[in-house]
């Protein structure tokens, strides 16, 4: 799909651009899917959320979340395109609190995207 859509004759200017925010979009959610990992292998030792070690994880998930939102968004408003994952829009949850915890049930002042750009 995505070789018609940017080979067209009206999109084709845009293939380079679209290639690289394609590419920041793997990277975010590859980055993201390790932090998940990470907070899961730490959950799994049942640190509390007071252990640096926790704090640290919940710190890096933020930050990847916030990367893929953001690109996710560029994506859309920039080439009209849906960041997926196994065939499901990536971000869908994002308005759940749980999304930007990696389901830990801790709950925290997160930024929940605060300062991501629409």
């Amino acid at each position: 799909d995505m070789v018609i859509k940017y080979t067209s004759k009206e999109l084709s200017h845009s293939l380079e651009l679209a290639l690289h925010a394609w590419e920041d979009a793997c990277a975010a959610v590859l980055g993201r899917e390790r932090a998940l990992n990470n907070l899961e292998e730490l959950g799994s030792r049942n640190p509390s959320q007071s252990d640096p070690e926790m704090q640290a994880a919940l710190d890096a998930l933020e930050r990847a979340t916030v990367f893929v939102v953001q690109v996710d968004r560029r994506l859309k408003t920039d080439f009209g395109d849906t960041l997926t994952f196994e065939g499901v829009p990536y971000c869908e949850r994002k308005d759940e609190a749980d999304w930007w915890t990696g389901g830990t049930g801790i709950i925290r002042p997160l930024s929940m995207g605060e300062g991501v750009v629409a």
